[in-house]
C-alpha cells in the first residue's frame, strides 16, 4: 500500500520529481558525440558498447540507452568513459581533450 502522505514529505524522504534525471547530464552531453563517433567507426579496435559496459560494470543495453540519449550515466560512469575515450583516442587518430 502506498503512503498517503508521500507527496507531503520533504528533504531526503521526498519522492523524486517525475522526469528529473538523477544525474546531471552536462558532463555526459559533452562527451556523448565523441563516444557515438568512436562506436560508429568500423575500423576502431576495442571500441564497442560491450567494452564500455565491461569497464563500467553494467549491461550493454544500459550503454545503448546512454548513447541513444534515453538515460544519463552517473558521474562515476562518465569518469570511466572519459578514461576509456582517452585510451581509445591515444590509439587512434582523433585526440580527445576532455
Amino acid at each position: 500500500m502506498t503512503d498517503p502522505n508521500r507527496a507531503d514529505r520533504v528533504g531526503l524522504d521526498a519522492p523524486w520529481p517525475l522526469g528529473k534525471p538523477r544525474s546531471d547530464p552536462t558532463a555526459w552531453l559533452a562527451i556523448q558525440p565523441d563516444v557515438q563517433e568512436l562506436l560508429v567507426e568500423p575500423d576502431t579496435e576495442g571500441c564497442s558498447r560491450a567494452e564500455i559496459a565491461r569497464r563500467c560494470e553494467v549491461n550493454p543495453r544500459t550503454v545503448t540507452k546512454w548513447v541513444d540519449g534515453l538515460h544519463v550515466p552517473s558521474p562515476s560512469h562518465v569518469k570511466t568513459i572519459k578514461r576509456w575515450l582517452r585510451a581509445m583516442t591515444a590509439r587512434h587518430t582523433k585526440v580527445y581533450k576532455g
